[in-house]
């Protein structure tokens, strides 16, 4: 029998049944959690495979139009795999129904593949932490610290109760505001709204209920829960600074898991914890939680054409002065060095000190072992070139500089010198940490300006941020001369294209007329 993928607006009651069937402890399936995301402006779609009349896997998307783009986003992926049929009749329903932005994310997924599709903007692993509370005691695991917050919270006489008033969802908002401000003080990147908006509307739909612990009267912690057939689900939480003093999120926690598992629920997700707060991460760890491994991802299905053009148009609308700056290009400024091998005098090494031509295994070993090196690998990928010479100190590897002759120079796409004919350019040095301040980095100049005179060239150049004050004296000590400055100028909005001004190319007076020279 044929599969066909069905893509169905204005979701029905018995659609929304057949597909929580099919995931029963998943409540991004249900038609209350439809109908709430469908109060607060977006458009449900019922997106799924079927074999005749049978269901056999699907999910709710939800589409919102707006003056830039159209976007699609799926909370919670089906758990159907790379190669369905499902992922290109996805791409074929975004393309029918002009979706420029498409979201597909893993909440409450027991497991998620993500294909390879077009367009792709990011991918990004992410973890949920599941309670079984099938098992007779789910919390057996807890640890040792969570234990004692849960008899903290019972020592202050904290009671637990649970609300399904849409009017306890204004004492939800503050303390997520709460949570979410402590969050901002630490430095995280946060959307204080960005959950409290839609909580109303899951309470009013009968998609959630919330749990609240109490003392004396006064509200110390609130979690939302979404609820499903079999699975419940941490959607949102809160807790006041006294709340977390006497470890109300703790008590309370084990209180939801306690109630739903009296109430039949086999599964609480406690939700996801970003890598950038291991605080979160280590709270629902301290449950006993399994760890449920997926993945998210967002996609631009339109032209880069288009994309660049909303990405200035939303920069004009959020930040127009940054906008501004980016148009009038990012200006990137290096002093110029300069030398003829004859005005520079060779120079002896100190004891134990060899400075040779560096083999391609001796290169790439250097960038392995050194993250100050690490650059060498990549350069030497893209042109398999190896220009790098090598100071040794005892036969350890010490200082690497690079002499670029002007026929590979030419192969690069940015050119900043832009060598000549019989010009050099002495550039990527790197000396090791514990190496440095014994004059390595003066004696290796001197040594590749040797080199230049053995091969005929009658230029060399070297170039340093104009900032750079430590590499300036060093390039200064070897013998070098300020030949001038360049200016580049950078455009983030124009595909990166750059132009420069060379100040060492220009006649001396019209460098110093421009401030070029000097």
């Amino acid at each position: 029998m044929a599969v066909e993928f069905h893509a169905i607006p204005g979701l029905t009651q018995d659609l929304c049944l057949e597909l929580a069937a099919l995931e029963p402890l998943n409540p991004f399936r249900s038609l209350g959690y439809a109908n709430a995301m469908k109060a607060t402006g977006m458009q449900p779609w019922l997106l799924c495979l079927k074999d005749e009349n049978r269901l056999l896997g699907g999910c709710i998307g939800f589409m919102k139009v707006g003056r830039l783009n159209r976007s699609l986003d799926i909370p919670s992926v089906p758990p159907l795999p790379s190669d369905s049929p499902f992922w290109t009749s996805l791409l074929d329903f975004c393309r029918k129904n002009r979706i420029t932005e498409l979201g597909l994310n893993s909440f409450a997924s027991q497991s998620s593949s993500i294909p390879s599709l077009p367009g792709e903007l990011r991918r990004k692993p992410r973890v949920e932490y599941g309670l079984r509370l099938s098992q007779s005691d789910p919390l057996s695991r807890m640890s040792s610290n969570h234990r004692r917050n849960v008899q903290k919270a019972q020592k202050a006489g904290v009671l637990a109760e649970k609300s399904k008033s849409v009017e306890a969802c204004r004492d939800h908002a503050r303390l997520q505001n709460s949570s979410m401000e402590r969050r901002m003080r630490r430095g995280e990147q946060v959307i204080a709204d960005s959950q409290a908006r839609t909580s109303a509307a899951l309470l009013e739909h009968k998609s959630g209920e919330l749990f609240r612990a109490t003392c004396g009267g006064e509200i110390l912690s609130s979690i939302l829960v979404l609820r499903a057939a079999k699975g419940a689900y941490y959607h949102s939480a809160g807790t006041s600074t006294r709340g977390m003093a006497v470890g109300a999120s703790h008590f309370l926690i084990r209180h939801v898991a306690e109630t739903l598992q009296a109430e039949g629920i086999e599964f609480l997700n406690l939700g996801g914890a970003d890598a950038s707060n291991p605080g979160l991460e280590r709270f629902k760890k301290g449950f006993g939680t399994e760890e449920i491994h997926l993945e998210s991802g967002s996609f631009y299905l339109a032209s880069p054409l288009r994309q660049k053009c909303n990405a200035a148009i939303r920069s004009l609308r959020e930040d127009p002065m940054a906008l501004i700056r980016d148009l009038a290009g990012r200006v990137e400024e290096y002093c110029v060095y300069c030398c003829k091998p004859e005005q520079i005098a060779d120079i002896a090494g100190p004891s134990g000190v060899e400075f040779r031509k560096m083999t391609d295994e001796e290169l790439l070993l250097a960038a392995e072992q050194h993250s100050e090196m690490s650059m060498y690998k990549e350069k030497y990928a893209k042109f398999r070139l190896n220009d790098a010479y090598g100071v040794y100190v005892d036969g350890d590897l010490a200082h690497v500089s690079w002499l670029v002759p002007a026929e590979h120079d030419r192969l690069n796409g940015e050119r900043n010198v832009k060598l000549a004919d019989g010009e050099a350019e002495i550039t990527h040095a790197v000396t090791l940490s514990r190496y440095r301040n014994r004059g390595l980095y003066t004696y290796a100049i001197r040594r590749l300006v040797d080199v230049c005179g053995q091969q005929n060239i009658r230029r060399i150049y070297m170039i340093t941020g104009s900032d750079n004050l430590a590499s300036q004296r060093g390039i200064q000590k070897a013998g070098l001369r300020p030949a001038g400055r360049i200016c580049r100028v950078k455009y983030r909005h124009l595909g990166g294209r750059s132009f420069a001004i060379r100040g060492h190319r220009l006649p001396r007076v019209v460098a110093r007329l421009f401030g070029m020279f000097g």
